[in-house]
């Protein structure tokens, strides 16, 4: 099981680059396109003029740097120990896709119940992914 674990936490890093990428490309796309000097980005005010179309990318972006931390803690957990079964597999990669689905709608349509229905969702993979490892170490 150690095998599809590890798979589901490259799945999730490479989702967090495709993401930066995107940003990345949309900034750069921004400036070239409107002449702006990369100067500018530097006042608040500003920044959130020229890159107001792309907020949602951005946004999405910084939530993939806050729940999936606690899921890379985990799946090290789990892969440290060798103690993953086919039940942890199911959740990290439900997790995964969960969080693939949220970054769709996040980037696109913004919907903010399908984006909330995906959030929780995936939240709750991670909560039970937790509290599976806690109580197996634990009890």
């Amino acid at each position: 099981m150690t095998s599809y674990i590890l798979a589901a936490i490259f799945a999730q890093i490479a989702l967090t680059f495709a993401v930066g990428l995107k940003l990345l490309h949309f900034r750069i796309t921004t400036h070239t396109k409107n002449r702006i000097p990369a100067q500018m980005a530097a006042d608040e005010a500003t920044w959130n003029r020229i890159y107001k179309d792309g907020a949602n990318i951005s946004d999405n972006f910084e939530t993939l740097f806050e729940m999936p931390v606690i899921f890379y803690t985990l799946c090290i957990l789990l892969v440290m120990h060798g103690s993953a079964d086919i039940f942890d597999a199911m959740l990290a990669w439900g997790f995964v896709l969960l969080r693939v689905g949220h970054t769709v709608v996040h980037c696109t349509s913004n919907t903010i119940m399908h984006r909330f229905a995906t959030f929780i969702s995936s939240f709750v993979c991670v909560f039970l992914l937790a509290l599976k490892i806690a109580l197996h170490y634990f009890l």
